[in-house]
């Protein structure tokens, strides 16, 4: 990493946030997230902690906003690959929501533990999180309502479902390694298991069922 400077206009300041969420994502994908602390990640950037605590307080609000962006990055996508008006079938729809959602399993990984992130955030922050992202959800939401003839309340029930469905199955068939590991030890076969293939058999069932109602 670059030796510390601190920044002198606002271009330089959100440099010094990309380095700072850069360094974040690498030690949450080398230790345990309990496991991290501020001066861990001061030390990957070579500032001193006194020098990373002029832009950030906790290392909670880092995590926010790297879950921030990651979620950012998989709504962006969705929204630009089912735009308003498009008139893909509920298959087509599935397997495109799937394989976006696995593209974008950091934001998954993230937001698993966005309960712990807010417990050491300011107001402020926390505020201004949630602001963007109840705003973008109903852009999502909407989107949904229009795309598939569904009433708000449907879509939303749609993606909130499919959202939990997506973090329960990606933390057992994709994170959680250990789960397999103690099922082989006690001699139990785990059913063949797709992260994207059975996401998107859910997604077609889930459709169907606020379609009937």
């Amino acid at each position: 990493m670059t030796k510390f400077i601190r920044a002198r206009n606002e271009g330089q300041k959100q440099e010094r946030f990309e380095e700072i969420k850069a360094a974040g994502r690498k030690i949450f994908d080398e230790k345990p997230y309990s496991e991290i602390t501020i001066s861990d990640i001061a030390q990957k950037l070579s500032w001193s902690r006194a020098n990373l605590y002029k832009y950030v307080s906790t290392k909670e609000e880092i995590y926010l906003m790297i879950c921030e962006e990651a979620r950012e990055k998989y709504y962006n996508e969705l929204k630009a690959s089912y735009p308003v008006g498009c008139a893909y079938s509920e298959e087509v729809f599935a397997e495109i929501w799937s394989r976006i959602i696995a593209d974008h399993s950091e934001y998954l990984r993230y937001y698993h533990l966005l309960s712990v992130f807010e417990e050491n955030v300011s107001m402020e922050k926390l505020v201004e999180y949630k602001r963007a992202f109840y705003s973008d959800t109903d852009d999502i939401i909407t989107i949904f309502s229009k795309n598939l003839a569904l009433r708000f309340v449907s879509s939303q029930n749609l993606l909130h479902a499919v959202h939990y469905q997506a973090m329960g199955m990606y933390n057992a068939i994709v994170e959680n390694r250990k789960i397999k590991e103690e099922m082989e030890l006690l001699g139990y076969i785990l059913p063949d298991m797709d992260f994207k293939r059975d996401l998107k058999e859910f997604i077609l069932i889930y459709l169907s069922a606020e379609k009937q109602k």
